[in-house]
């Protein structure tokens, strides 16, 4: 139903005027005394709305940055899309300048780091290397979570390339899901006793093919921090070696 007008009865216009509001189309001549009188009276209140505003945009940065750390996906649930503009904290960058400048100067707000090669060829977005630096970057000096799944299906090259990236900042990882294919395996020697900090690790095969060429995985023996590890091997055994007298669950 329409507002009413000055002496408290419907509008002339009862369903034109829903149509009017929402809608490109100018008002009748007959309408525009009718229109205007309606929009002054709703000035007090778009008033109010610009005051409660600014009271959100004088809200201390630190608590915002605390508020927006709320929205991030949780681990579990991040995919190839987590380099979608769309999701947190990408999006978080565009509603405007001051979002942007407490986002950015929010480490914590990148530190998780998915890099997903999932089901068949163009199902799911593939990871965006140049997406997953900059989230690199932004994190600063905190430690990285990431979820690493390689694929078969996927082009090997690629999937190295973006794996590197990560493997350089090796130092910094906290928590890694790896999910390892044939192309990758004689890559991850390079991070034996370069992952001081991790504290959780979960590694698996894509594919049986995946584990051909594996005879055993060390890179992971020199851990000092590692207190919980997880694997999944589908078919032949692969030697796994890592500290487990120091391990709290496996």
């Amino acid at each position: 139903m329409g507002l009413p007008n000055e002496d408290g009865c419907p509008p002339p216009y009862p369903g034109r005027h829903e149509h009017l509001i929402t809608s490109n189309e100018p008002p009748h001549a007959d309408e525009e005394g009718f229109f205007r009188d309606q929009s002054w009276k709703r000035v007090p209140v778009w008033r109010s709305s610009m005051q409660r505003s600014e009271l959100c945009k004088r809200m201390p940065p630190e608590i915002l940055a605390d508020i927006f750390s709320w929205t991030l996906p949780p681990m579990n649930e991040l995919r190839g899309d987590v380099s979608d503009l769309e999701t947190s904290p990408w999006v978080l960058t565009q509603v405007c300048s001051r979002w942007r400048d407490i986002s950015l100067s929010t480490p914590s707000l990148w530190c998780n780091i998915a890099a997903v090669y999932g089901g068949k060829r163009g199902e799911f977005p593939d990871p965006r290397p140049e997406m997953v630096q900059t989230q690199v970057e932004r994190s600063g000096a905190q430690n990285l979570m990431i979820q690493f799944h390689a694929s078969e299906s996927h082009d090997p090259a690629e999937q190295v390339a973006l794996f590197q990236v990560l493997a350089s900042h090796s130092a910094r990882w906290e928590q890694i899901s790896i999910q390892v294919a044939a192309a990758l395996v004689p890559h991850l020697a390079q991070l034996r006793g370069r992952v001081p900090a991790i504290q959780r690790i979960w590694l698996q095969w894509d594919t049986k093919d995946s584990e051909i060429g594996a005879d055993s995985i060390d890179c992971f023996e020199i851990a000092p921090s590692l207190l919980d590890m997880g694997t999944f091997i589908e078919s032949q055994y692969i030697p796994i070696v890592f500290p487990a007298d120091q391990l709290t669950a496996y």
